[in-house]
């Protein structure tokens, strides 16, 4: 699944997600994609609002937590 967010500084975000592995991936930043573990407490560096964004961008559009 992949979603579009913006961060509160209007950058831009697109978030692959596993539901079923409980990772997601920060896509096409300047590192390149960044795959994170969310049931094992695992962050982006940056941006550092990343996480936060990608979880309430997975609430809004399906109506269920992430993990």
């Amino acid at each position: 699944m992949r979603l579009p967010e913006s961060t509160q500084d209007g950058s831009r975000l697109v978030f692959d997600y596993d539901y079923d592995n409980k990772t997601i991936s920060l896509v096409g930043g300047r590192r390149g994609d960044r795959t994170i573990d969310v049931s094992n407490g695992e962050d982006w560096q940056y941006p550092a609002e990343a996480k936060a964004a990608a979880l309430t961008a997975f609430r809004v559009v399906y109506g269920i937590p992430f993990y």
